[in-house]
């Protein structure tokens, strides 16, 4: 007797209907536009030019991370950059040539205390006050960006070579940064498709409702997604200290909606229960070599912006139909 397998055709378009078909499509793209901008210019695969790629891709992915915890219970966090911006200011008081190791240790507890103060406001906001996401983290967006204002009205506060050099500790052109933030996707990716943690996170954005029913404590996971987003967010506010190695309210803001296109980009749905954090490592990969690819192919900044709105839009319409067209086959 004949025996019937699957045929490859099919298992090759159920994965890119799954949640890691996103991240196919990314790393295909990804690969197309390193190409041709190397056919261009060859000097983007240089040793510094990498390594100053993915610090920055470092901190992009640690915001968004924490982005997608939230966005998997169906909200957003909105203050993402604002708060990376007051991490900053925070460190530029703090984490100068003369001052002290103690004095230096004390600066990233306080930035540690000020992440998770922010992401016990977000919670408190959004699931005891019952307030939109939205509204609830634009009100700490305002609040966050003010008190770096007042804290520091001008740039200033010069950090530490030795602690911005620490951080951006690098193997050749590798950073120790980016090495995390890879295995940190790994880990989350795992714990989200196996664990008691990742199945509460998409159960409570596929359907609240029945994630009550199923004994899911929905307000203590959405609750502890924006804690958990404001610590990855501490991590991107670390990188953003050694990137730009002074104190500015306004270099953070920026995060909010890189972080955002990230998640999306990797295949995350807005409207909860659907994402992956390798997608959002690819995401963040793609969006930097986007800004790279516009400066060595001697673009105009307004590139940047039109390119990732085009890819957004692609992305968005491409897996829309990729789930839609799954949903109705398992429905038939």
């Amino acid at each position: 007797m004949k025996q019937i397998g699957a045929r490859p055709g099919v298992n090759l378009r159920r994965l890119l209907k799954s949640d890691y078909g996103p991240s196919l499509i990314l790393v295909l793209i990804i690969v197309l536009l390193g190409v041709y901008t190397y056919a261009q210019n060859a000097h983007v695969l240089t040793a510094y030019n990498l390594s100053q790629t993915l610090i920055l891709v470092a901190a992009t992915a640690f915001a968004s991370f924490g982005q997608l915890m939230v966005i998997l219970t169906g909200g957003i966090d909105l203050s993402v950059g604002p708060l990376m911006g007051l991490l900053l200011v925070i460190a530029s008081f703090f984490l100068n040539d003369d001052k002290s190791a103690f004095v230096a240790l004390f600066g990233f507890v306080l930035m540690a205390l000020a992440a998770v103060v922010t992401g016990l406001v977000n919670g408190l906001f959004v699931r005891v006050g019952r307030f939109n996401a939205v509204a609830a983290t634009l009100v700490t967006y305002v609040g966050l960006q003010g008190i770096s204002l007042i804290l520091r009205p001008f740039q200033g506060g010069y950090i530490s070579s030795a602690i911005a050099n620490a951080i951006g500790l690098s193997a050749g052109f590798l950073p120790l940064a980016f090495v995390v933030a890879a295995i940190l996707a790994i880990i989350l990716e795992y714990c989200l498709r196996t664990t008691r943690w990742g199945l509460n996170l998409r159960a409570a954005g596929s359907r609240e409702q029945a994630a009550h029913q199923l004994g899911v404590p929905v307000n203590r996971t959405v609750f502890l997604a924006y804690v958990a987003c404001s610590a990855c967010t501490f991590l991107g506010g670390i990188m953003l200290v050694a990137q730009i190695g002074v104190g500015d309210p306004n270099q953070g803001v920026s995060y909010t909606l890189s972080s955002v296109a990230v998640v999306v980009l990797g295949g995350a749905s807005l409207f909860g229960g659907r994402g992956s954090f390798i997608g959002a490592l690819l995401g963040a990969i793609l969006v930097q070599q986007i800004l790279d690819a516009t400066t060595f192919l001697n673009l105009s900044e307004a590139w940047q912006y039109w390119f990732q709105g085009a890819f957004l839009l692609v992305a968005a319409t491409l897996y829309t139909r990729a789930r839609g067209a799954a949903g109705r086959a398992r429905r038939a």
